[in-house]
């Protein structure tokens, strides 16, 4: 119900402040205080600079992937390709990986971006070893190298929630190494995932 009705008020509230507006005469022209507002709600909508860190991103990738199971294992070896591009108007970096891992063929989407408003990066990652989907939240460096982020997952088996943190750090223009580590609920931390990505487009 609440979707049915949200796009119509939005409608209303547009409706209004143009009336509003075309009630104002036609001889004063718009104050500051007009053109600050004006631009306070055009700012959040534009991509800046924390979109630019993530368009770096884009293009086409080889990577190496290494995936612990447990603690003290061994770490699972596998390799694949990548192929990450902007979209809606730059405000987002979509990220496709393909390979085989564990035997299997293997794929995950990444969805990156930047919320002016809230002053964090939010991302979804979504992939073929499961039915979940994971929302990280976080921050950045000053200059954008490093992204490091935090989601919640839900184990199948036993049913215990426990965080996973992820740090994405760019190296330069042609090489960033993603990793993962599992942060339990004895607040013990273990790296399950380590990604190294060299560009295939360069």
């Amino acid at each position: 119900m609440h979707r049915r009705t949200a796009v119509p008020a939005l409608i209303l509230a547009v409706l209004a402040a143009a009336t509003a507006g075309a009630q104002e005469p036609a001889n004063e022209p718009a104050g500051d205080d007009a053109t600050a507002a004006a631009a306070a709600l055009d700012d959040p909508a534009q991509p800046g600079t924390h979109h630019q860190h993530l368009a770096r991103l884009a293009g086409r990738w080889r990577y190496t992937l290494k995936v612990w199971l447990t603690p003290d294992g061994e770490p699972v070896e596998a390799s694949g390709t990548a192929e990450a591009r902007t979209i809606l108007g730059g405000r987002f970096l979509h990220t496709v990986y393909r390979g085989e891992l564990l035997g299997r063929p293997y794929e995950s989407w990444s969805t990156d971006g930047y919320d002016n408003q809230a002053k964090q990066y939010v991302g979804t990652w979504r992939d073929t070893q499961g039915t979940y989907t994971l929302i990280y939240r976080g921050s950045c460096s000053e200059e954008g190298a490093e992204r490091t982020t935090t989601a919640e997952l839900t184990d199948p088996a036993t049913g215990t929630k426990f965080q996973i943190r992820a740090v994405t750090t760019i190296e330069d223009d042609d090489r960033y190494v993603y990793t993962t580590s599992l942060v339990l609920p004895e607040d013990t931390e273990f790296r399950n995932l380590e990604l190294t990505a060299v560009r295939a487009d360069g």
